[in-house]
């Protein structure tokens, strides 16, 4: 899982190699999630926002 997302976070467009291989996780969801609101400093009531939870579940529907 590790080399996936390392993977992605560098190259950002993954193959279609990577893709077959993927699974969502929501732990490492979660946990980018969280890393992203603190880089950018947002606040942590964005998640209840009803723009986000459209955006996040338009990715991936199954992310809670």
């Amino acid at each position: 899982m590790h080399h996936l997302i390392e993977h992605m976070h560098a190259n950002l467009s993954p193959t279609a190699d990577v893709m077959k291989n993927w699974k969502f996780d929501q732990e490492v969801s979660r946990k980018e999630l969280l890393r992203m609101i603190v880089l950018q400093e947002l606040p942590f009531i964005i998640v209840e926002h009803v723009g986000f939870r459209r955006f996040v579940a338009s990715l991936n529907p199954y992310f809670k």
